[in-house]
């Protein structure tokens, strides 16, 4: 990583986008999936493109960030479901191969799948805070030089109070 941050205006942006995403990440889930894809594309521009001009390394992070909100705001929902199904069907046969008849194979793959995808769907908000707890971590991190003692305390404390944070956000507030 460039030692100047005025050099690269990447280095500046990430930052901003990692405090975003660890205060805001589930409210904004496309905008989380677009901000991976964009930090994504970034870190590989600036290890693999380096050479190039910083506008086509920009470029490239903008598109993919861009092409992440779009998938984002299409199939959240259904590929949370269907992700929760393999995972589910993959359990069901391993319970079945420790435990079951193989003539319930068909049993074990459909309650499992649907049990996968059903606990998927009651998950999904706390893993996404999750994963943009860590992703606005390591963002906001990145821009520091820090010892790996001080680096992983910061990170844990960061992960943590971005999700109690955003956590708080999913509770119904009281009417008093």
């Amino acid at each position: 990583m460039p030692t100047d941050l005025f050099s690269d205006p990447l280095l500046l942006i990430t930052p901003i986008i990692g405090l975003v995403l660890l205060v805001w990440g589930r409210r904004l889930f496309w905008l989380l999936v677009g901000c991976a894809g964009f930090l994504l594309a970034s870190q590989l521009c600036n290890e693999y493109l380096a050479a190039q001009a910083t506008w086509i390394r920009i470029a490239i992070s903008i598109t993919a960030g861009l092409v992440g909100i779009i998938l984002a705001l299409m199939i959240q929902r259904l590929a949370f479901a269907i992700a929760g199904y393999y995972a589910g069907v993959t359990c069901g046969l391993l319970v079945l191969a420790h435990y079951g008849n193989p003539a319930d194979e068909r049993v074990f793959t459909i309650i499992g799948g649907l049990l996968g995808a059903l606990l998927a769907m009651l998950l999904m908000d706390h893993v996404i805070i999750l994963l943009a707890c860590l992703i606005g971590a390591n963002a906001i991190l990145d821009l520091f030089t820090l010892t790996p003692l001080i680096h992983t305390i910061s990170f844990i404390v960061l992960v943590v109070a971005g999700f109690i944070f955003q956590f708080r956000q999913l509770q119904p507030k009281s009417k008093e």
